[in-house]
């Protein structure tokens, strides 16, 4: 089985690389192959919907090669999901999103949720995210922030500080929100979810793990989305431009 993952980011070293990819292989089946490609055009920091909307673009062009190539399914490591629905009617093969996947994940393991951001403004943004998830919304409690800035903290993911803050904030999902399990609402926070769990005594979902495991499962299922809810689009000649916003 050969997963191709497309990480949002841009400019990660292989070093980089290889820490995400061996952190997905740990939940993943021996005989798994996970390939991680970054964005290459685009330099976009995944904050907002606005920004989901102009790194779609060369997500989708990366999904359409990675089936081209052979691959068995596609993972967007990003839990805003950007360009999902597009990829799923762009290619065949299954299209796994690590925000949908850990929604879907966290509905199996408690009645209700916590959903962890890294930023209070963000909140609506994924309340909303969440209708379109698959899920029941009232089972969503909360979605609460850790206040983590990802240009400026990113790189000290697994610091003790870190897991202390989301470890806190965890806890009052909890304690006010009576929330049964939470959601680790950015890829920042991969592979902190076991942790977590152990720390605050209820299931943490880490959308790397879900991502993966969700993909594999599929495969193995020999599954993929309905093209009756995600159409070819007409074929024609399309085109875009490209640029720079300081917005």
């Amino acid at each position: 089985m050969r997963l191709f993952i497309i990480n949002t980011g841009h400019g990660l070293s292989k070093e980089d690389i290889k820490v995400r990819v061996d952190r997905m292989k740990s939940v993943a089946a021996g005989d798994t192959e996970i390939v991680m490609e970054c964005l290459d055009d685009t330099d976009i920091c995944i904050d907002s919907q606005m920004d989901v909307a102009f790194a779609a673009p060369e997500i989708i062009r990366k999904a359409i090669k990675a089936e081209k190539d052979g691959c068995d399914a596609v993972g967007i490591y990003c839990t805003s999901d950007p360009g999902l629905r597009a990829c799923r009617e762009a290619v065949d093969i299954p299209v796994v999103g690590a925000g949908q996947a850990s929604y879907l994940t966290a509905a199996m393991l408690g009645d209700t949720m916590s959903f962890i951001t890294t930023a209070e403004s963000r909140r609506s943004e994924k309340t909303e995210f969440a209708r379109s998830s698959g899920i029941d919304i009232s089972r969503l409690v909360s979605v609460r922030s850790v206040e983590y800035d990802i240009l400026q903290e990113s790189g000290h993911t697994g610091t003790d500080q870190l897991v202390k803050r989301l470890e806190d904030l965890i806890g009052r999902c909890k304690q006010e929100d009576h929330a049964d399990v939470a959601i680790l609402g950015c890829l920042s926070f991969a592979g902190l979810g076991p942790e977590l769990s152990r720390k605050t005594s209820i299931p943490v979902v880490d959308p790397a793990y879900a991502l993966v495991s969700v993909m594999e499962s599929l495969v193995h299922q020999k599954l993929s989305h309905s093209k009756a809810s995600y159409p070819h689009p007409p074929a024609r000649v399309r085109r875009w431009g490209a640029g720079v916003t300081g917005i």
